[in-house]
């Protein structure tokens, strides 16, 4: 929509549409937008993962996209009509002032980098900055990875794990994936192990002395039943639950895999965060008082929150607390 650039112009259309989206979309919300490219900190933290990280709002989504429309545009969004677009976060990735690593570094003192991506993939092809290499790559851009990095949170693996999934069921049919669903999800493994690998690899030559954080994701479903619990409102039980095996088996999964990997690389100072484990008997289907994920129609929960079928703001500050825990 705002490329519409010829002969190294700007056409006007291009301008007034980033014009007018900016202003749209500063009316309805704003966030703390990354820093320029500067040196980093001293005591800093990076952060990198996808929307249960950056956990946006819906304004605040929009607000990304159109700032990175219109700087790839070239429109300045520093001065003049475009000023609002600022406000918001960069590289199109949506993310809250109250997401898990601005609240760690309200609780450590550390200065946060985030460049946690909605939707962002481990391994599962995607936009650069929805990818963990191309989250690595702006955090290297904008020289916020150094030796005086103290901390790093690495969270990915979620979006893959159903999104590969379904290549699978495309390509193979849906019986084939499901008879063979263990030889897939062992193939899962190995991808997201060798994407988390390099990720580390690639973290630790930029940052030597930082502490990295591998967290898994919180308990989102039934254990026992592998049931989701999407609609919570008044004079209905907020415990119906549908099957959703592909959500259990993918936050077991990268359970499991988070704990093995961080054995094998605690010499590399990188430690655990056990998300789930902390929020086990808190998911989607708990009682409202404890439940810290939310529905996809969700009136009762106590502390509200900012996605569906994401952490309830207590669950947010929760995650916040664990991972700091590990520093």
């Amino acid at each position: 929509m705002l490329k519409n650039i010829t002969a190294g112009k700007k056409s006007v259309r291009g301008v007034a549409l980033a014009l007018v989206a900016a202003w749209g979309v500063a009316a309805a919300g704003t966030v703390v937008a990354v820093p320029p490219a500067v040196a980093a900190d001293a005591g800093n933290l990076v952060t990198f993962g996808d929307s249960y990280l950056s956990n946006p709002t819906p304004a605040e989504t929009v607000g990304a996209k159109v700032r990175a429309a219109a700087e790839q545009a070239g429109i300045p969004i520093d001065t003049g009509l475009a000023a609002p677009l600022s406000r918001y976060t960069a590289h199109g990735c949506g993310q809250s002032s109250t997401n898990a690593p601005r609240q760690i570094g309200r609780m450590t003192g550390l200065t946060v980098r985030d460049y946690s991506c909605p939707g962002a993939m481990a391994y599962t092809p995607g936009t650069p900055a929805m990818t963990l290499n191309g989250e690595i790559d702006n955090a290297l851009a904008d020289k916020a990875l150094d030796a005086a990095t103290t901390n790093v949170v690495i969270q990915f693996g979620f979006n893959d794990s159903y999104s590969w999934l379904m290549g699978k069921v495309l390509a193979n049919g849906l019986p084939d994936t499901y008879v063979n669903l263990q030889q897939r999800y062992a193939e899962q493994k190995v991808l997201w192990t060798n994407a988390m690998n390099t990720a580390i690899n690639r973290i630790r030559a930029a940052a030597p002395n930082a502490r990295i954080t591998v967290a898994d994701y919180p308990t989102i479903s039934k254990p026992e039943t592998a049931e989701q619990c999407l609609l919570h409102v008044a004079m209905i039980p907020g415990d119906i639950g549908i099957p959703a095996f592909w959500i259990r088996d993918a936050e077991v999964n990268i359970h499991d895999w988070s704990k093995e990997l961080v054995a094998a690389r605690s010499r590399d100072n990188v430690v655990f965060a056990d998300i789930r484990g902390a929020t086990a008997g808190r998911g989607e289907c708990a009682p409202d008082d404890a439940r810290l994920i939310a529905g996809v129609i969700d009136t009762t929960n106590v502390s509200g929150y900012n996605l569906p079928v994401h952490m309830t703001n207590r669950g947010v500050t929760h995650t916040a607390e664990t991972i700091a825990a590990t520093f």
